[in-house]
């Protein structure tokens, strides 16, 4: 049947607003991925789902394609993935993948997948080379990562040599598409757990539903002041996969003694910038804004990994103080150090 499906007939679907088939989103996206179809096809793709707007089971569709394609990482999939959408234009200091750090230093393998800035200043990849993080490592050094240092991070591009493809019309259109919803939920290790923040109301639901599609331990957040993280400015939507079922929530992070902080306090600049504040938040003695932040939303990653299900608010309140014991015992900051020599011992010297 599959040789019967068509640009034409995909192009009417996304035009009569009707959800494309599994076959149907299978196929656009082999056909995306294999380097078979034109810019122009690409682009009406994009702009067609975008119109309609994308359903749970087309991107869980595209996201299985994407995984197929990706280069094979040989990691246990025992692991916590942090990782936003990205997109909510507030230039934060990026909390999440200083999270990943505190979680590491809790003792829970985190394998991040990660790339360069889109539209902020500074990407998880930009960031993590400024901490002395080398993230072009190949599929053995990153494997190699996760077991010496318990972190490791898989470059969006080294992994997903497919997406080549779809790069020229996604800088060509500079507006959001499929794929800035794809990237979180492509981790080629594909981890157990994940908490993937996300800035857009529209999205959060649809990436929770997603995540449960795949069977994934997982909490979709989004701050009601627009943030895409736990915010410490006031509610935090929540969606929790955990049971496989989606259910929706508020949490304030006030909630655990954490002070109310403006986005303003957690304002970041560019990559070299931000590896100053995290190192700082890792090595302060006195908590801020820009520490709570941090280990309120590592405690988020502990909840999914441990998946236990029960009250979500108890398990905060432990995982909080699990998070906020592995910055102030050093423990974070041993898993950056170790994972930079690491890095440099692999490091290519030209």
């Amino acid at each position: 049947m599959s040789n019967a499906i068509s640009w034409t007939e995909i192009f009417s679907s996304l035009t009569n607003k009707t959800d494309l088939t599994s076959a149907q989103s299978f196929w656009a996206m082999n056909t995306v991925m294999d380097g078979k179809a034109t810019n122009d096809e690409i682009k009406q793709l994009l702009l067609g789902l975008k119109e309609k707007g994308e359903s749970p089971a087309e991107i869980t569709s595209f996201v299985e394609v994407m995984l197929e394609h990706a280069v094979k990482l040989d990691v246990s999939n025992d692991a916590v993935d942090t990782c936003g959408t990205g997109g909510d234009s507030l230039g934060t200091v990026n909390i999440s993948t200083a999270a990943a750090l505190v979680v590491a230093g809790c003792g829970i393998p985190v394998v991040k997948h990660g790339n360069r800035a889109a539209s902020s200043k500074s990407g998880s990849a930009d960031v993590l080379e400024a901490l002395g993080i080398l993230t072009s490592m190949n599929p053995e050094q990153v494997k190699e990562s996760f077991q010496k240092c318990g972190i490791t991070f898989c470059f969006a591009p080294t992994f997903h040599p497919a997406m080549k493809h779809v790069g020229p019309v996604r800088k060509e259109l500079g507006v959001s598409t499929v794929f800035n919803i794809l990237g979180p939920l492509a981790n080629p290790a594909k981890p157990k757990a994940q908490v993937v923040g996300v800035a857009n109301l529209v999205m959060a639901p649809i990436i929770a539903q997603v995540l449960a599609n795949r069977k994934t331990s997982a909490f979709v957040v989004r701050g009601k002041d627009g943030l895409d993280e736990i915010s410490l400015g006031g509610p935090t939507q929540i969606w929790d996969v955990r049971s496989g079922v989606v259910k929706e929530f508020e949490f304030d992070a006030q909630d655990l003694g954490i002070p109310r902080a403006g986005v303003e306090k957690l304002v970041g600049g560019d990559a070299a910038h931000n590896a100053q504040l995290i190192r700082k938040a890792l090595t302060a003695a006195g908590p801020g804004p820009i520490q709570d932040a941090i280990c309120v939303n590592a405690a988020a990653s502990i909840v999914a990994y441990e998946n236990m299900g029960g009250d979500f608010f108890t398990q905060m309140q432990l995982a909080f103080a699990r998070a906020r014991g592995s910055v102030e015992s050093g423990a974070s900051m041993n898993v950056l150090n170790s994972w930079a020599n690491y890095s440099e011992s692999v490091r290519p010297h030209t």
